[in-house]
């Protein structure tokens, strides 16, 4: 019951809330951030430079500063901006304002690495030391997930939420080239020729 109190919560303040991601991904390193307020969002949560963000993100309330700046330190340029940048969506304009949700949330890191193993994962900068009941880890299709229970009590203290995951991507697909892929199209072909 609590889980659909909580989606019930959440789907009905969508509008005020706001979410944000780095561009570009990076491999090995992971983010996601989440303002259940336009409140927070306008604290936390502005769109700019990831460099910027970082500093503000560093500050957060019983963060590892030196930590989160390691972990955004160097982050590359994209092929959209020279430097890196976070991508913020929400709150909508004329949002209501709203008090945090009481009945709790989950965020979710999908990581594009099918066997990645979770090194290091950290909550608005405090580290989670795994294995830890509120962290769930598992793979499928292709990809590896994490997924962070934010209680109940725990969601009402925070309007911001800042999830950093660093991980090993696990071993990689042999590389194929052009010519291996035109090979087994023929062979391919040729096995099911009359």
């Amino acid at each position: 019951m609590i889980r659909r109190a909580s989606r019930v919560e959440l789907w009905n303040r969508r509008e005020s809330m706001a979410v944000g991601m780095p561009d570009p991904s990076v491999e090995g390193k992971a983010v996601f951030a989440c303002a259940t307020t336009p409140r927070a969002a306008r604290q936390w949560l502005r769109e700019g430079p990831l460099a910027e963000c970082a500093e503000r993100f560093a500050a957060l309330p019983g963060a590892d500063g030196a930590a989160l700046g390691d972990f955004f330190a160097g982050w590359p340029g994209s092929q959209n901006r020279p430097e890196a940048y976070l991508s913020v969506r929400g709150p909508e304009p004329g949002a209501p304002e709203v008090a945090a949700p009481v009945h709790g949330l989950a965020l979710r890191l999908r990581l594009f690495a099918p066997a990645a193993t979770v090194q290091e994962l950290r909550l608005n900068g405090t580290l989670i030391q795994l294995p830890d009941p509120r962290v769930c880890i598992w793979q499928d299709r292709g990809m590896t997930y994490v997924e962070l229970d934010i209680p109940e009590a725990r969601s009402v203290d925070h309007e911001f939420l800042l999830v950093t995951c660093i991980y090993d991507p696990g071993p990689r697909p042999a590389e194929r080239s052009v010519a291996d892929a035109l090979q087994r199209a023929g062979n391919a072909m040729g096995s099911t020729a009359c």
